[in-house]
């Protein structure tokens, strides 16, 4: 659950910068999953 509330705060500061979303939030999501899993044990 933290890594898609990361990933859509990922969409949230790209849109703010002015610039384009070139991936999907849900590709963004699983990359970090693995990241988030292994913080929380």
């Amino acid at each position: 659950m933290g890594s898609a509330w990361h990933a859509v705060l990922d969409v949230l500061e790209v849109h703010l910068d002015g610039r384009e979303v070139g991936w999907s939030v849900w590709d963004r999501e699983a990359e970090l999953r693995d990241e988030y899993a292994q913080a929380m044990g």
